[in-house]
């Protein structure tokens, strides 16, 4: 009987370090980091792919349901399968590019199950030390929730970088100037007007602080932005396809706030069944 016991014990600690143990990690379930995962799935590695929050396909599939290409022949690899496998989600043959966030989510999780790759989400990193490096090599990596993963391999597919930051390597913010590579692209543009105080879609300062507008530079500098983080909408004028509008807390109030003056210019109320 303690033979038994201590054989149960033995796989038991084994499976669970089969759990956190893969050839490759990948952090951040978005578009790049579900790709990745399913790629090196099907070359035969062991994937585990974790994802800070509850959804795979980052903006993809979070709301930014427009794909700008709408030119198949630029299109290949497994971008090209994506896209044909959300036309047959429409029952359509050729690729579509007007995406649904819950018809995307569905293909990126159909892909990576299908991949066999174990995805875990609700899975950020701990923040400061959650890195443990050998020789300048990342070796494990520990989430908030304490649980600590392994691999041969670690891919950092999140838009913040948190892992490729804690792990030492090199990085700037912002977008360098034209100078710096002769890049005549390069640097702050002025391809789109930019909001003054005045124009400003919020009541009050106080409702939304992290909106306060600043100078945007000359033409051409470098700068230490990024991009503001958003919410994206989808509505409907289909009532058969539309959902109850969410009660307004404060919360809500503070985030439609900041967006009452695109809102304020949809024609419909409605928000979209996504």
């Amino acid at each position: 009987m303690r033979v038994i016991w201590l054989l149960a014990a033995v796989l038991s600690m084994s499976i669970s370090l089969r759990a956190d143990t893969a050839d490759v990690i990948v952090y951040g379930g978005t578009a790049g980091g579900v790709m990745s995962a399913v790629a090196a799935a099907r070359e035969g590695a062991s994937v585990i792919l974790l994802e800070p929050g509850k959804h795979l396909g980052g903006m993809v599939s979070g709301g930014l349901g427009w794909g700008d290409v709408n030119r198949p022949e630029v299109v290949g690899g497994l971008a090209r399968e994506y896209f044909e496998r959300v036309g047959k989600e429409y029952g359509k043959k050729e690729m579509v590019w007007h995406i649904e966030p819950h018809v995307a989510e569905k293909v990126f999780n159909d892909m990576a199950r299908e991949a066999g790759v174990n995805v875990i989400t609700a899975s950020r990193l701990r923040e400061l030390d959650g890195v443990s490096l050998t020789d300048r090599r990342i070796v494990s990596l520990t989430t908030e929730s304490g649980e600590t993963f392994t691999a041969k391999i670690f891919i950092d597919a999140s838009y913040e970088g948190d892992l490729m930051a804690q792990a030492g390597v090199k990085f700037r913010v912002g977008r360098e100037g034209i100078s710096e590579y002769n890049e005549p692209s390069a640097g702050v543009r002025r391809a789109a007007p930019v909001w003054s105080a005045r124009q400003a879609p919020w009541t009050t300062k106080a409702s939304c602080r992290s909106c306060t507008p600043v100078p945007a530079g000359a033409f051409g500098e470098a700068d230490d932005k990024v991009q503001d983080y958003n919410f994206r909408l989808c509505l409907t004028r289909d009532p058969n396809n539309a959902s109850p509008s969410p009660s307004r807390n404060r919360t809500t109030r503070a985030i439609s706030n900041c967006s009452h003056a695109r809102w304020r210019r949809t024609r419909s109320r409605r928000w979209r069944k996504c």
